[in-house]
């Protein structure tokens, strides 16, 4: 599974500038899908795809593959980043 902000013939704006180091450190779909991810651990993929297809405007925002996953309601973001 994979989720995109942008299909295979777009490219992605930098939106967040890190200005100690002076460089652009993410698009807006990377820091959202980030963001998100951090603050809420018990959210759905499909919470995760909703917020990102919501708040990151200009945004493809696309699963791919999901059709091999069961339900992406039932499985939470702290199944991919707690160990």
């Amino acid at each position: 599974m994979l989720f995109s902000g942008a299909n295979g013939y777009e490219s992605s704006l930098g939106s967040e500038y890190d200005p100690e180091t002076g460089a652009w450190t993410a698009d807006r779909f990377a820091h959202k899908f980030v963001s998100f991810a951090r603050e809420n651990q018990e959210a759905s993929l499909m919470e995760l795809y909703d917020h990102l297809y919501h708040t990151v405007n200009g945004s493809h925002t696309t699963i791919y593959n999901h059709e091999r996953i069961e339900n992406l309601d039932n499985i939470q973001i702290q199944e991919f980043t707690t160990p």
